[in-house]
């Protein structure tokens, strides 16, 4: 690939993990550190730290497909690979023999190649230091409601660095609480993803199945704000800070953008929000807000 084949590839990937909602300078899980080579055990820095962050793997070694046969492993069959780009800096013969032909060429070069995570891969182990762990003791509040939700969906262990609730399977996937920087991390978390499953069918029905729900429409805007405001109702309620809220210029950005498209949406996902909230705490206030409607009235 030339010079702006490669840029232009890059940047292409970016703009699509922003549409999709990601921001690719946010770890998904703050605790992964850096991506490294598992051959040289250096971090990969510049835009490939951004590229190699959001794929979906657990480990944050990666290897090329030679490498994984040189380590007496390979890559799985039917495994996509991730971009990373290498910057080749020129001698002065390089140099001097470019200029021969192209005016003042550049000191470097990029070239674009392809890694794939050790988790993609068979016959490799990482290292044991690849997953950074945590120490931190339950919150005994947060412990109560997560086991007295009704109907509660499965909690099932992340193997990935996706945090997420499938709908499909009516089962939220996450990593275990030492994976996390902050014991208020995981709850937060937890508690936003409880709140996406309250939309079941089987629950307060919130996600009708024939609705789209690709980023930036009205209905996946709609849902991430219920999530996200009930896990703060449930973060206030045990006393801890929300601290899974992304405060990145990017997702602020964009929800500003949702609020001036559509003015009523606060005040009908913060209904929402506070629904689900008090169906993960197991409690009810319709007679209440009935007798507030008719003295209002």
């Amino acid at each position: 690939m030339t010079k702006k084949d490669i840029y232009q590839a890059i940047t292409d990937r970016v703009i699509d993990q922003l549409e999709s909602g990601v921001a690719p300078w946010v770890s998904p899980i703050s605790a992964a550190g850096l991506p490294k080579s598992l051959t040289t055990k250096k971090d990969y820095r510049g835009i490939n730290i951004f590229l190699l962050w959001n794929a979906p793997y657990d480990s944050r070694f990666w290897v090329t497909y030679n490498q994984a046969k040189k380590l007496g492993g390979h890559v799985r069959k039917g495994q996509k690979g991730s971009p990373v780009v290498f910057w080749h800096w020129r001698t002065d013969e390089e140099i001097a023999r470019l200029a021969q032909k192209t005016p003042n060429p550049a000191p470097c070069h990029p070239f674009y190649y392809t890694v794939f995570n050790v988790k993609q891969c068979e016959g490799i182990e990482a290292p044991a230091d690849d997953i950074k762990t945590f120490e931190h003791s339950p919150i005994e509040e947060c412990e109560r409601i997560i086991a007295a939700m009704p109907n509660r969906p499965e909690i099932k262990p992340s193997f990935t660095d996706r945090i997420c609730y499938a709908p499909s399977e009516d089962a939220v996937y996450i990593h275990g609480i030492h994976r996390f920087t902050t014991v208020e991390r995981y709850y937060a978390s937890l508690f936003h993803e409880l709140a996406h499953a309250t939309g079941h069918e089987s629950r307060l029905n919130r996600q009708a199945s024939d609705k789209h729900r690709e980023f930036g429409s009205p209905d996946y805007s709609f849902e991430e704000l219920v999530a996200e405001m009930t896990a703060a109702f449930l973060c206030a309620h045990c006393g801890i800070a929300n601290q899974a809220f992304d405060q990145s210029a990017s997702y602020i950005n964009g929800w500003l953008e949702v609020f001036r498209k559509d003015t009523k949406i606060l005040l009908e996902a913060s209904g929402a929000a506070q629904k689900a909230a008090d169906y993960i705490l197991n409690r009810s206030f319709e007679a209440e807000e009935q007798a507030e409607e008719k003295i209002a009235a």
